[in-house]
């Protein structure tokens, strides 16, 4: 990967399906434009698995799909909500 704008990524949590054949990875990318980040993740997530396979010893490597997590603003989000509230009194 050589793309330095994906290198400015938050890994959320992961979820992996029973038999280990699927990954979740929700994720929130910084930066300008999260869009170009996740396109970048998603185009290389052959070579990220690559690298967890050779860096783990797995029978079976998950497939990965990348998810975008609005948890960072949801959570913004609700701050500012609480934060003009507070305001009004």
């Amino acid at each position: 990967m050589d793309d330095r704008s994906a290198r400015f990524v938050t890994i959320n949590r992961v979820e992996a399906s029973a038999d280990l054949r699927h990954a979740k990875v929700y994720l929130i990318p910084f930066g300008e434009d999260k869009n170009r980040v996740m396109r970048h993740i998603r185009k290389a997530s052959g070579f990220i698995r690559t690298r967890i396979a050779n860096s783990m010893n797995l029978r079976i490597t998950p497939e990965l799909h990348f998810i975008y997590d609005k948890a960072f603003e949801n959570g913004l989000r609700v701050l500012k909500k609480i934060d003009e509230i507070a305001n009004q009194k």
